[in-house]
C-alpha cells in the first residue's frame, strides 16, 4: 500500500490523471486497452471534469479505453443520483470515447439481482485475463465517513460474497437498493486508486489506515477489504491526511 498526500486538491486531482493516463498507456502497450472502473462521488468528479479538459485530453487514447462502474444506485439512468449520469455529464459526453466503450450497469428496477448477474456476464465478456482471472487495469475508489466503499457498506451481506463479482445490495441507511462490484473483482485488479479529499475524511482514514487491518474474515471497515493483487495506491489531500502520523 503506498499513500500520497498532496497540498490542495487541484494538485492530487493533477497527481491522480497522470497517474491514470500512465496506467492505460502501459495496460494498452500490453494488451492493446484499458479497463477502467469509474468510482461516485464529488472527488472523482472533479477529475473525471479534468480528464476531459486540456491537456490531459489530449494525452489519453479513448478509443482503447472501456469504462465500467465501481457501483450504481437502484435509480433511473437520467435520474441526478445516478453515477453513470455523473460520469457521463463530467466526461465521457466530452471526449471522442466510442459507445460501444461505456459499459453502464444496466438497473431494473423491478429485478435488481439479474441486474447485477447481466452485469457480472458484461464484465465477463470485457475484461482481458490473466491467469485465468478477468482483471480491471484500473479501479477507481472513494471512501465514506462509515468506511464504505463503492456500495460495500458496513453490516451488509454483500460483504460476505466470495463468488459473485457483482451482486445487489440493500442499504439500510439510504432505504435503498444498489447494486456493487464485490471484492473478488475489486482485488483482482491491476491496480486500486482509493481517492479522499476534506476534512471530513481525516477521523475515517485514520481509523482504517493506522487501525488493524485483518488479512481475512470480518473488517471494522468496509475498504480495509481492499486489499488487491496488484498495486493499491491512496490519494489524499492535506485536509483528509490531517489525521494521519506524519
Amino acid at each position: 500500500m503506498e499513500i500520497y498526500t498532496y497540498p490542495t486538491v487541484d494538485v492530487m486531482n493533477d497527481a491522480v490523471v497522470k497517474a491514470v493516463t500512465q496506467k492505460a498507456t502501459a495496460a494498452i502497450e500490453h494488451h492493446h486497452a484499458f479497463h477502467l472502473a469509474l468510482a461516485g462521488g464529488s472527488t472523482p468528479k472533479s477529475i473525471y471534469e479534468l480528464m476531459a479538459r486540456e491537456p490531459y485530453c489530449s494525452n489519453l487514447p479513448w478509443d482503447k479505453m472501456h469504462f465500467y462502474f465501481g457501483d450504481e444506485r437502484c435509480v433511473p439512468a437520467d435520474h441526478t443520483d445516478s453515477n453513470y449520469r455523473m460520469a457521463r455529464q463530467a466526461l465521457l459526453s466530452k471526449v471522442p470515447v466510442p459507445e460501444s466503450n461505456v459499459h453502464p450497469i444496466v438497473v431494473d428496477l423491478q429485478d435488481v439481482a439479474a441486474s447485477a448477474k447481466r452485469y457480472e456476464d458484461e464484465l465477463k465478456s470485457h475484461l482481458p485475463r490473466n491467469d485465468s482471472v478477468s482483471v480491471f487495469d484500473l479501479v477507481l475508489l472513494g471512501i465514506g465517513d462509515d468506511g464504505h466503499t463503492a456500495s460495500l457498506f458496513p453490516g451488509t451481506p454483500i460483504l460476505k460474497e466470495t463468488a459473485k463479482w457483482v451482486d445487489a445490495v440493500y442499504v439500510e441507511k439510504f432505504d435503498a437498493w444498489r447494486i456493487s462490484l464485490t471484492y473478488p473483482i475489486i482485488n483482482a485488479a491491476a491496480n486500486v486508486f482509493v481517492i479522499a479529499a476534506g476534512s471530513g475524511k481525516s477521523d475515517i482514514l485514520k481509523n482504517v489506515i493506522v487501525g488493524e487491518r485483518k488479512e481475512s474474515g470480518d473488517f471494522q471497515y468496509p475498504v480495509q477489504g481492499i486489499q488487491p493483487a496488484g498495486d493499491l495506491v491512496w490519494y489524499l489531500d492535506r485536509a483528509a491526511a490531517a489525521s494521519l502520523p506524519a
